[in-house]
């Protein structure tokens, strides 16, 4: 299968060294700096995985979704990228890398964020802290992470 525009972009944008977000993040409180961050990420991620549930009811339709996809995914995965490197420890940083590796599927170079076993290891574990604790009381949707990362998930109280 040939490489996506999504792809090219991001591999493109990496061999660039360009930044991972176009917005300015808070400079000097480093408590401010990662919910900069994290935020800035979770809207990405929430964009990106918006465009995968809607109807291409016409053709016209189906090239404002590809489109959407490519663009909303790119950031995310770029976003994603970022955050990992300034934040690699953060548990919320990596649910949405979990997420995104899942839901953006072969055509989308996201297992780059996990390359390989040591790594993917890693990033569940991080993610099961995430997972593990309820969020207003309410179990956290852990479909995508239980199929991710099933040892880290098989631990994990039912949710």
């Amino acid at each position: 299968m040939p490489p996506t525009r999504a792809a090219l972009l991001i591999l493109g944008l990496s061999i660039a060294g360009l930044p991972a977000t176009a917005e300015q993040e808070p400079t000097g409180d480093p408590k401010a700096e990662r919910a900069a961050i994290r935020a800035n990420l979770q809207k990405a991620f929430v964009n990106c995985e918006h465009w995968g549930g809607e109807e291409p009811y016409d053709d016209q339709r189906a090239a404002q979704i590809r489109r959407g996809l490519e663009r909303d995914c790119v950031t995310a995965f770029l976003r994603a990228e970022h955050a990992l490197k300034k934040m690699p420890g953060d548990p919320l940083v990596a649910a949405i890398v979990v997420d995104l590796e899942s839901y953006a599927g072969p055509s989308f170079p996201a297992q780059r964020l996990a390359p390989d076993a040591a790594t993917r290891e890693k990033l569940c574990t991080t993610a099961a802290r995430h997972h593990a604790t309820p969020a207003d009381g309410r179990p956290r949707f852990r479909g995508y992470f239980e199929e991710f990362c099933p040892a880290q998930a098989a631990g994990l109280p039912p949710g």
